[in-house]
């Protein structure tokens, strides 16, 4: 999941949490591997359809210090360096984790940037109460579940839109979602929906 800024053709996503398998793994878990190529994958697809110029991951691109493993370095920089599109990288808490930038010199971490007029930072409550210009972030991985009549429902990720900020759901295919108390006087959920994104009625949530 993820945003497309059309004037730049820049696309934001935020919380790969690359390496989350490998950190499973470390503590003894059965954890496979297989979510690093399969959302660097995921990706390039997205680049390719939409002729991105720049991404931006806004935070937490790692996932933690004993996730850096060689198995998932070895597949990550070598994306990084041959990527024909510009990548920017915001540091997220967990990014901040891994002690020493595990990437090196050549992909510095960022405190936030601005492309088109949008503020990008990871987390977005630390603008809460700035109510000037549009804010784009992630961290908090907001996600809803669908009432569906029966009292099971299911979940789903969303784009949470409130007041002027857009969070961005958890983009990494291991990485959970959580539920929030939204407003329904406030706040607008909008969830991936056969290849379109669509806004969902507040009495499914």
């Amino acid at each position: 999941m993820s945003v497309l800024l059309t004037k730049s053709r820049t696309l934001v996503l935020a919380d790969t949490h690359f390496g989350k398998s490998a950190a499973f793994r470390a503590r003894g878990l059965p954890v496979p591997e297989g979510d690093t190529a399969a959302d660097l994958a995921r990706i390039d697809l997205l680049l390719r359809e939409h002729s991105v110029s720049q991404l931006v991951i806004a935070g937490d691109l790692l996932h933690a210090r004993v996730g850096c493993t060689a198995e998932v370095l070895d597949l990550l920089l070598p994306w990084l360096e041959k990527s024909e599109t510009t990548i920017s990288l915001v540091e997220g808490n967990h990014d901040a984790k891994c002690g020493k930038n595990p990437l090196g010199k050549n992909w510095p971490l960022l405190n936030e940037l601005t492309v088109d007029g949008f503020h990008i930072l990871h987390n977005p409550d630390e603008e809460l109460d700035n109510t000037s210009g549009f804010h784009l972030g992630g961290h908090l991985h907001p996600a809803v579940k669908i009432k569906d009549g029966t009292g099971t429902g299911f979940r789903t990720p969303v784009f949470w839109l409130r007041a002027n900020q857009l969070v961005l759901p958890a983009f990494g295919s291991f990485t959970g979602g959580q539920f929030y108390r939204y407003q329904h006087e406030k706040d607008r959920l909008f969830t991936p929906l056969n290849n379109r994104v669509v806004e969902l009625p507040s009495q499914l949530w």
